[in-house]
C-alpha cells in the first residue's frame, strides 16, 4: 500500500517525507501486505522499495496504462503503486470500467476524484463516494446526485459532514434514510430525529449504530420491538447495567444476544447458562469469554447443539476438547477436529474414527486443521474424496512434498488449492502455471508467493489479475509491459 498525501492524495515517491505535488508533509501509511510464509526464492515479496525501483515500476504502469486491452488499463487502475498522475489520465478513459477502478482506488488524488464525481456513469460516482479518500466537499455535492445508489454511499462515508448527513436524513428514499440512521458520523440530534421515525427498518438502523448517545442505548434497551433490543443486548459498548437489564428479557433472542456477547459480565454468563430456552445455553456455549467450570457443566447436558458449541469454542479448556473427542454426536465430534486448541493425540486418533466414507466431513476438518499432526496430513492426501485432499492442500502446515503430490492430482480443484497456497515451493509453481485447466492457473493469480517469471506467463490471459497485485515486483510489471506492448 502506498503512502499518500492527504490533502492532494498524490503517492510518495521513495523516501519523502513532503508530497511532491502540493508540498504537505505525510502523516502516515497503510501497512505493507505480509507474506506469511517468509522470504522464499523468486517470490515477489522483498525488501522495501528503493526511489529506483519506485522509478522503474512507475515506468512500466505508465507503459501498461496506454495498453489497448481494457483489462490491463484496469489492472493499472487498481494498483496502489500507481503514479498519481496515471491515475488522472485513468479517470478519462473511454472504459467506464476503468474510470470506475480509479475510482476506488485509495492512492487516487483528491482532486481526480472530484473529477470522476461528475462522471457520466452511476456506478463510477458510487464509487467515489465510497472511496475514504474523497474530500468532504466532494462528498458534500454528490448529497444532492440523482442517483439514489450514490447518495446511499455518501450516507454511508464517515468523511460526510454533518450539513450533508441532515440532508439526507430527510431524502425520499428509504435506502438512503437507513444508511443515515446507521452512520457513526451522523450527527446526536439527528439521530434522535430518526429514532423516532415511524418506519421500523429506520429505527432499527439508529439502534444499530455504533456513535449513538447513550441517551439513545437506555431507551433503546427498552423498545418495544424485539429486534432492536436484540442489538441493543448484543454490542459490546452496552453498560453492563443494561445487559443486566436484558439479560432477564422476556424474549429468547434478546437473552441469547446478551448470552452471546463477549463483553457480558461473567455473572451473568453463569445465570444465563441455566437458562430454560436451550438457544441461550448454546449462545453461554460458545462464548469465549465463558469460565472453564462453565463450559465443563455445560457439556454435561443432553443438548447436542450445546457441546457443538463448546467444541467450536476455540477456548474450551484442553481435557474438555478430550473429552468431547468421543462424543455420541458427529458433529460435535467434527468440531472438535477443526478445533485450533484440540491436542495432537487427540487428533491423531480422530482419523481412526473417521475412516469411513459416511464421516467425510470430519475428515475435512481434520484436514483443514493447522495443528493437525503431519503424519495424519500425509494419509489424508490419499483420501477417496477430492474435498479432503483439497483441504490438504490448503494447509499452510501441509509438508511440501505432500504439496508435489497433490499438484499432480487427477481432480483439478486439488491442483488448484495447491497453486493458490502460499506455502507451495516456487519449482511446483512453475510447473503448474502450465496446468492445461483453467481454474488451476487462475487460483494461482493469488498467490502471494509467485515468482516474477511465473506472473509474466499469466499475465497473458490474466493481466487484471496480475497488473492490479500491489506486490507484483518491478521485474515483473517491466517484463509484462515490455512483452505485452510487443504483442499488442
Amino acid at each position: 500500500m502506498a503512502k499518500f498525501c492527504f490533502e492532494c492524495g498524490a503517492a510518495l515517491v521513495g523516501t519523502g517525507k513532503f508530497c511532491a505535488e502540493c508540498g504537505t508533509a505525510f502523516v502516515g501509511a497503510a501497512a505493507p501486505s505480509a507474506n506469511t510464509t517468509g522470504a522464499r526464492e523468486g517470490a515477489s515479496d522483498g525488501p522495501p522499495s528503493t526511489g529506483e525501483e519506485d522509478a522503474a515500476r512507475a515506468t512500466a504502469l505508465r507503459a501498461l496504462a496506454d495498453h489497448s486491452d481494457g483489462d490491463v488499463r484496469c489492472g493499472v487502475a487498481a494498483n496502489e503503486a500507481t503514479p498519481v498522475d496515471v491515475l488522472r489520465q485513468l479517470a478519462t478513459d473511454s472504459d467506464k470500467n476503468v474510470r470506475w477502478t480509479v475510482a476506488g482506488n485509495s492512492s487516487t488524488a483528491v482532486d481526480t476524484l472530484a473529477l470522476l464525481a461528475a462522471d457520466p456513469d452511476e456506478g463510477v460516482r458510487r464509487t467515489v463516494a465510497g472511496n475514504a479518500s474523497t474530500a468532504p466537499d466532494t462528498l458534500g455535492l454528490l448529497a444532492a446526485d440523482p442517483d439514489e445508489g450514490v447518495r446511499q454511499s455518501v450516507a454511508s462515508s464517515e468523511a460526510t459532514p454533518a450539513d450533508a448527513l441532515r440532508l439526507l436524513a430527510a431524502d425520499n428514499e428509504k435506502d438512503v434514510r437507513n444508511a443515515v440512521a446507521k452512520s457513526a458520523s451522523t450527527p446526536a440530534d439527528v439521530l434522535f430525529q430518526l429514532a423516532t421515525s415511524a418506519d421500523l427498518e429506520i429505527r432499527k438502523g439508529v439502534a444499530r449504530n455504533t456513535g449513538r448517545p447513550a441517551d439513545l442505548v437506555r431507551q433503546f434497551a427498552g423498545h418495544r420491538n424485539r429486534i432492536v433490543r436484540r442489538w441493543i443486548a448484543e454490542d459490546t459498548a452496552t453498560p453492563d447495567d443494561l445487559l443486566r437489564q436484558l439479560a432477564t428479557d422476556h424474549d429468547r433472542d434478546v437473552r441469547r444476544a446478551v448470552a452471546g456477547n463477549p463483553a457480558t459480565p461473567i455473572d451473568l454468563l453463569r445465570q444465563l447458562a441455566t437458562d430454560t430456552d436451550s438457544s441461550v445455553r448454546r449462545a453461554v456455549a460458545g462464548n469465549t469469554a465463558t469460565p472453564d467450570d462453565v463450559l465443563r457443566h455445560l457439556v454435561t447436558g443432553p443438548d447436542d447443539w450445546v457441546r457443538f458449541h463448546v467444541a467450536r469454542n476455540s477456548s474450551t479448556p484442553v481435557d474438555v476438547l478430550r473429552q468431547l473427542a468421543t462424543d455420541t454426536d458427529e458433529g460435535v465430534r467434527r468440531e472438535v477436529a477443526s478445533n485450533a486448541g484440540t491436542p495432537v493425540d487427540v487428533l491423531s486418533q480422530a482419523l481412526r474414527q473417521f475412516s469411513s466414507d459416511e464421516y467425510v466431513d470430519d475428515r475435512c476438518g481434520l484436514a483443514e486443521n493447522e495443528a493437525t499432526p503431519v503424519e495424519v496430513l500425509r494419509q489424508l492426501a490419499t483420501d477417496t474424496d477430492e474435498g479432503v485432499r483439497s483441504a490438504v492442500a490448503s494447509n499452510s502446515s501441509t509438508p511440501v512434498d505432500v504439496l508435489r503430490e497433490l499438484a499432480t492430482d487427477s481432480e483439478s480443484s486439488v491442483r488448484a488449492t495447491v497453486a493458490s497456497n502460499s506455502a507451495t515451493p516456487v519449482d511446483l509453481l512453475r510447473q503448474l502455471v502450465t496446468d492445461p485447466e483453467e481454474d488451476v492457473r487462475l487460483e494461482m493469480t493469488a498467490n502471494p508467493s509467485l515468482p516474477a517469471d511465473v506472473l509474466q506467463q499469466l499475465a497473458a490471459n490474466y493481466p487484471l489479475q496480475v497488473v492490479s497485485r500491489p506486490d507484483v515486483s518491478v521485474e515483473a510489471l517491466t517484463a509484462i509491459a515490455e512483452s505485452m506492448n510487443r504483442d499488442s
